[in-house]
């Protein structure tokens, strides 16, 4: 009987997933456009910039504010995207079963591990300053690179 039901929702499944067919007379009676020219330039124009050009939209009266609101929101996308990935890890362990929980709490990460996580916690952090060292850029010309300490400086300043 469940093994009946199964079957059943699985069908069912399939023929909801299945767009519906067009008939063979439907698809003679529309005619078919010819693409112009036009159309095939536009699609060889240069791509897009990755970066935006003019002046950053100030939304507070205060550009430290502005400044903090950016940061806000870039760890706001961090931890959603985070949170997402640890609820499906979280879910994948509990169907299979591969471990207790107090295994996470006991790890300790070799070298290899703690270098990558500190590569990953670097770009985590630029990513997050991107207000203030975008503004660092266009002040000195450079790029700076920051480590931790001197991003708790330029924050504290």
């Amino acid at each position: 009987m469940a093994r009946a039901k199964k079957a059943k929702a699985k069908a069912k499944r399939k023929a909801v997933a299945k767009p519906a067919k067009k008939n063979a007379a439907a698809k003679k009676a529309t005619p078919k456009k010819k693409a112009g020219k036009a159309k095939k330039t536009a699609a060889k124009s240069a791509p897009m910039p990755r970066a935006a050009k003019g002046k950053r939209p100030q939304y507070f009266e205060d550009p430290a504010v502005d400044k903090l609101h950016l940061m806000v929101m870039a760890l706001i996308e961090e931890l959603s995207v985070t949170r997402d990935r640890l609820d499906t890890v979280e879910r994948l362990i509990e169907k299979h079963g591969l471990f207790q929980v107090q295994e996470i709490e006991d790890f300790f990460p070799d070298l290899q591990a703690d270098a990558e996580r500190t590569g990953r916690r670097i770009a985590y952090i630029r990513r997050v300053m991107k207000g203030i060292t975008d503004e660092l850029e266009n002040l000195h010309g450079e790029d700076p690179a920051l480590e931790f300490d001197e991003v708790v400086d330029v924050i504290s300043s």
